[in-house]
């Protein structure tokens, strides 16, 4: 289940993405609007990981270790019940 979801995520975001690099070290600002409550982690953790893991994929940084991946901040904005998303901005 979980791959086939990776697979799914990064076929949306894959154009978005396409023959893009980013410089090195990097990090990730990731901006949660939510329809119902949830934990943070379950979202925070999952589509970090299928996020880095797209960035490797389509060579757009070297690799997501220590080495290049240096920080994250999530925050949670707010509820959008009628579109809710994570948004992602890389620094």
């Amino acid at each position: 289940m979980s791959n086939q979801v990776k697979i799914k995520f990064k076929e949306i975001i894959q154009d978005q993405l396409k023959w893009k690099t980013f410089k090195t070290p990097y990090g990730l600002c990731l901006t949660i609007y939510y329809a119902r409550i949830s934990d943070l982690d379950n979202w925070d953790a999952v589509l970090s990981k299928f996020f880095n893991d797209t960035l490797v994929e389509l060579w757009c940084v070297p690799d997501d270790n220590m080495k290049y991946f240096i920080e994250k901040h999530t925050t949670v904005w707010g509820k959008d019940t009628k579109n809710p998303r994570m948004e992602i901005e890389i620094i």
